[in-house]
């Protein structure tokens, strides 16, 4: 299997015939809508916490049409998601290998008190399986974790790749990550990711398999907001979301 080759260690620039998702943080212009759950972290479901969203939020955004969503109550966890179908892929459905890229910007604003773990990633369901590979960024560790889908469960891997995100307050950062989904052989990689045009890490190569469900072909992307066990009250808000899909050769 082979991808775009990639300067600098820089996420490629998709092809000119990619499949092209674009200011998917709107409520409109994209297949699909967004829905908002929340959880409790411990089993027996949501005690005293709850879930929002807002949509084309004029300020803090970069292009006036921002996306919110909101997390509030002790150890809630609140997930943002989007299906965006197969049908703009070029066979009209959801399969064979694919890079995908996504990219947007993201920013937690003052108001918000300490968030514990926060969640974004693409997912695809290929009919008898579904791969998901989602990065977790844990505030208590600063380390950037992925998800093993069979084994059902966050890793490290021997880098842990640090960072403070999760504490700054008021500033957009720029979120690009690049993996591949084999809907063939039900696996996914994990290749590029890269804060503010800063590689955190290239060429990775950190492969998975998927797990088996049956159901419908699908893919859609995913946020979310993990709170601590504390009461609290936090926000993220989603600005200038592209995600591009396009074939491995």
């Amino acid at each position: 299997m082979t991808i775009l080759a990639k300067a600098n260690g820089q996420i490629p620039t998709p092809p000119s015939n990619a499949t092209v998702f674009k200011d998917v943080q709107n409520s409109a212009g994209n297949p699909g809508h967004w829905v908002l759950t929340a959880t409790k972290q411990e089993a027996g479901g949501l005690i005293d916490g709850s879930a929002s969203q807002d949509f084309n939020v004029p300020t803090p955004s970069l292009s006036d049409s921002a996306y919110s969503m909101d997390c509030r109550g002790a150890g809630a966890n609140c997930l943002a998601y989007r299906h965006l179908g197969c049908t703009k892929f070029p066979d009209g459905v959801c399969s064979g290998v694919w890079n995908v890229k996504d990219d947007f910007y993201f920013l937690i604003p003052e108001s918000s008190s300490t968030i514990q773990a926060w969640e974004t990633d693409p997912d695809a369901y290929d009919g008898t399986h579904e791969e998901f590979p989602s990065h977790q960024l844990d505030s208590v560790t600063g380390h950037w974790r992925f998800w093993n889908m069979a084994a059902r469960k966050w890793t490290e891997t021997a880098k842990v790749y640090p960072s403070n995100l999760l504490k700054e307050r008021g500033k957009y950062h720029h979120f690009q990550s690049l993996e591949v989904i084999d809907m063939n052989n039900h696996t996914y990689t994990y290749e590029d990711l890269s804060i503010d045009g800063v590689p955190v890490y290239s060429h990775l190569g950190l492969t998975y398999a998927g797990a088996p469900l049956e159901g419908n072909r699908d893919f859609n992307i995913e946020h979310q907001i993990d709170n601590s066990k504390k009461g609290e009250s936090n926000t993220v808000f989603i600005d200038e979301q592209t995600v591009t899909v396009w074939p491995v050769k």
